[in-house]
Parts: C-alpha cells; structure tokens; sequence
C-alpha cells in the first residue's frame, strides 16, 4: 500500500545503535559528528532573532516567489560579494532540501536522470526518489586535490539526464569548484541542454583566497543555472528555515524557467511570513555569527592539523573550506570498524566515509563546529586510538 519512493531500509546500523544505547545509558559521549550550530556553543543574541516578532506578521500576504523585500535582502547579501542578482530571479523556499524539490520537479519527469557528485552529503539520493528522478553519480577524484572526472560525467550523461549538481565547496571534502572546471560544465551543459544547479550552502566558509576558484554561480548566465543557499549555514540558523534558489541564465530561458518555478511555488506557499519579514535583520546580523563559526571552524582545522603532524598513522586530507575534516587512518580496520572502535572503547562519535561514498581509502569524517575543547579533547582519543591498534598489529 505504499509508494515505491519509500521503499528503504530503514534498519539502523550497528553505530547508530550503540550510539543510542551509550545515551540512553548516561554515557557522556565526546560528538564530532555535530553539525548543528546551534549545539555547538556559539551565541546567539545578536542574530536578529527578535525580528521574528515583527508585528506585521499577522496579516498574511502571500507571494509565491517570496516578500519583495525579503527577496530584495539576498540580493543585498550577494551585492556585500560584489555580484548583482536582480531580486526577481529569487524564489524564497523553507529549506534548500526543498528548494532541490522545486528543482527536481522544474527540471525532469519521472525517469528521469541528475547527475550529482560522489562523495557528497547522502540526502541527495532521498530527495531525488521522493520526486521520482533518478540520482546518476560522477566521481571526483583525489590526486593530493579533489577535481571533477570530467571523462567519467560525460560518460553518465543519457539522452534522460536533465541537470548537473555541483556543491561549492563540496560536503565533506572542503573542495570549491575551480574557474576552468566551472567553464568546462557550461560547456559540457549547454552541448547537452543540461540545466546547472549549485549548492552554495557552504560558500561563505573558506579557508583562505584562492585566486583560481570560481564565484558564486548567481553570476552565470551562458546557461541556466539555479543557485541554492539559506539561512542554514549562512547565518547559522537552521531552525528558522528559509532558503532560495538563484534562477539565471540566458533571458528567454529565464523567465520561462522563473515562471514555471513560481507556479511550483505557488502551489506549497510553505515560506513563513515571520521569517521572510525578518530576513533582512536575520542577514545582516547572521555576518557577526559567521565571522565567529568562521574563526571556530579555522582554530578546529589548524589544530587538527598540527596534532597529526607527529608519525602516527593518520593524516587529514587537505581542504578549501566547509564545516568537516577528512582524516584519513590506517586500513588494518574497515571505517565502519574504527567507528565502532572509538564509539565503544572511547566514547567518541565519528562519521565513517562511507557515509559519503568516498571512491578510496579509509576514512572518517569530523565536523570542525564543536567547542575547541571538545574537538581537540575527540582528537585525542582518535590518536590514541588508532596508537593503540596500530601497535597491537605489529605485534
């Protein structure tokens, strides 16, 4: 009696279940899978939160793209980047998971094929089958940096593939898309009469300038591209749940694309008028909760680093920017095994990276939000751990 979309294997896996057997036992577990910043310490009483009780909220207005005003509020984010987006390319959705729904339904019909890059965040997979499309991987390869397989996405495209997801930067990897990759995929899309769309969550949260990394894709306009990010991780605030898609591109293709997503939108109206009456306090103070997420991020990744400086077995692969670390350990156990190992012997909560398709290597995966004391305190046990079972098999 239920649709085939649904059809998942919704067992838990041995680490989800001893996690939650330590908790429900007491057991005070040290949790470097943290994503969430609004667990991770930081404080919020400047984020603009009172806005929400904007007065005017109780009159409804409905307007399917969004507020003008609150639609004018990214455009002046993006101009603080120094890129004009016309407000009127800007269609307000509730959460960029959302925003890939509008996207999937704009873009293709049942059957159909996206093509999305491997490793990534694991959602992409669940929202592309509860819209009835099918997700086709392309690989990104890792040669001491992570660039597109360009042979192996060409190869992936089927005369049913409708659009080419890029995350910039990628989730977990760090990696942003580079200038002459970005060229290559607007060529390749428009050979192919592919529509672009970009993940820009993350794009706030560099590491450092790098002179050959492409913009933000709000500036494209040799094919349609459509242009995703949010409150989220912009300005820390994913409970307040708003988010927008960019729609640019060749002007007839624009506004045909702007006028069907409008309808689609039309149709869900899910976007809050607290929020979106809010959104412009919500941006310009989100930049000073930035600015602290950016300095934890940083002083999480630079210690990271200078911990595994020594001769232990263990390395984080380099990375551009984004909210994980990607530590790389030895293969005398499987990733899912070294979770395991650190969960039951150290109390400590890793991702191993298979949760994210990665192509090589064993690896695991560290959010970088947690308090300084926490990640360096997790750190720890990592190391010595992987000491402690390294020392054990050369024996």
């Amino acid at each position: 009696m239920f649709s085939k979309r649904t059809t998942w294997n919704l067992t838990g896996n041995a680490w989800a279940a001893l996690a939650a057997r330590k908790r429900a036992a007491g057991t005070s577990l040290l949790d470097l899978t943290e994503s969430n910043p609004t667990r991770c310490g930081f404080d919020y009483r400047d984020a603009g939160l009172d806005a929400l009780a904007d007065p005017a909220a109780v009159q409804y207005r409905p307007a399917p793209r969004g507020l003008p005003d609150a639609r004018a509020a990214v455009a002046a984010y993006y101009a603080t980047h120094g890129l004009a987006v016309d407000p009127e390319s800007v269609i307000l959705t509730a959460s960029t998971s959302e925003g890939y729904s509008y996207l999937f339904k704009l873009l293709a019909d049942p059957g159909d094929d996206v093509l999305a890059p491997l490793p990534s965040y694991p959602l992409f997979e669940y929202l592309a089958q509860l819209d009835g499309v099918r997700l086709a991987p392309y690989p990104l390869r890792y040669d001491g940096a992570w660039f597109i397989d360009f042979p192996a996405l060409e190869a992936a495209i089927t005369p049913r593939t409708r659009a080419v997801i890029v995350v910039h930067p990628n989730n977990p990897t760090g990696a942003f898309l580079k200038q002459d990759e970005l060229a290559r995929l607007v060529v390749i899309c428009r050979a192919h009469d592919l529509a672009l769309i970009c993940d820009e969550v993350f794009l706030d949260y560099a590491y450092g300038p790098d002179p050959a990394r492409a913009p933000s894709l709000v500036a494209g306009g040799e094919v349609l591209t459509c242009t995703l990010s949010g409150l989220s991780k912009l300005a820390g605030l994913p409970q307040v749940k708003l988010s927008w898609i960019v729609l640019t591109g060749p002007p007839a293709l624009q506004a045909a694309a702007l006028a069907r997503a409008e309808v689609i939108a039309d149709t869900y109206l899910s976007v809050s008028t607290p929020v979106q009456l809010a959104l412009p306090a919500l941006l310009g103070n989100g930049a000073a909760l930035r600015a602290r997420i950016q300095a934890r991020i940083t002083a999480n990744r630079r210690a990271l680093d200078a911990a595994l400086a020594g001769d232990l077995p263990l390395r984080a692969l380099p990375a551009e920017g984004g909210w994980y670390a990607t530590v790389q350990v030895p293969a005398i156990l499987s990733e899912e095994a070294w979770a395991l190992a650190l969960l039951t012997e150290d109390d400590l909560l890793v991702h191993p990276g298979y949760f994210f398709d990665f192509p090589f290597g064993c690896l695991l995966v560290l959010s970088l939000l947690p308090p300084p004391d926490v990640f360096a305190a997790g750190v720890a046990r990592l190391m010595r751990r992987v000491a402690a079972v390294s020392a054990a098999e050369d024996r």
